[in-house]
């Protein structure tokens, strides 16, 4: 049996999943594809789950089973400052074309 704070962990990990299947399906069909019988494009998608998942987030730090770092801007500039440098080294390896 589970409390609800395994509960909410287990959810976001769901959501979490279901960010990873919705970017795969971007990569796969395109971001303006939809799944057969829905008019929710993959892109729509992936901004569901991910709103889904900060949901669940919410509920979490609500409960005190997370807390948001006092450097959490800093996490989130240098985070980008990383993705922005390999994104110049694969350009410079010649993997990335746009």
């Amino acid at each position: 049996m589970m409390n609800v704070r395994e509960h909410l962990l287990t959810v976001l990990a769901e959501e979490c999943a279901e960010v990873q299947i919705a970017v795969s399906k971007t990569l796969r069909f395109g971001k303006d594809d939809c799944r057969p019988g829905s008019t929710v494009t993959n892109a729509k998608e992936i901004e569901k789950e991910f709103i889904e998942a900060m949901a669940v987030r919410d509920m979490l730090r609500e409960l005190g089973v997370i807390v948001q770092p006092d450097e959490s801007k800093r996490i989130y500039d240098e985070k980008r400052a990383r993705v922005e440098k390999f994104i110049a080294y694969a350009r410079s390896k010649g993997t990335i074309t746009s």
